[in-house]
């Protein structure tokens, strides 16, 4: 799945949510099997990763059923962010080892006030 989150400013703290879905389907992916979940984010040019969210971390939360993730950066962790579009990818590690990358996007980080 490839998407754009909604622009966020670099001075306040962002929660956002995906819904994962199943590629053929289109139904909402089960993650009761999700051992690990984690949302980087990389600065573009240089491929550099400036945050990253996981489940383990307590950072990102998850609705089973509903194939929600949920992810939370502080405001502090987003004050060290320069305004630019940044990338974003989405991965599950199942219990059985496998590694899904799940989404792949851009946001865009505004310079906050």
């Amino acid at each position: 799945m490839t998407t754009h989150l909604p622009p966020v400013s670099n001075k306040a703290s962002w929660s956002d949510s995906i819904i994962v879905r199943d590629v053929d389907s289109g139904e909402a992916l089960d993650l009761t099997d999700a051992e690990e979940i984690t949302l980087r984010l990389r600065e573009p040019r240089t491929c550099a990763q400036v945050l990253e969210a996981s489940l383990s971390g307590g950072s990102i939360e998850r609705e089973t059923s509903t194939g929600t993730i949920t992810f939370t950066f502080t405001a502090d962790q987003m004050g060290a962010l320069c305004p630019q579009t940044y990338e974003f990818g989405l991965l599950i590690t199942w219990t059985d080892g496998s590694v899904d990358q799940v989404a792949l996007g851009r946001v865009s980080v505004l310079k906050g006030l």
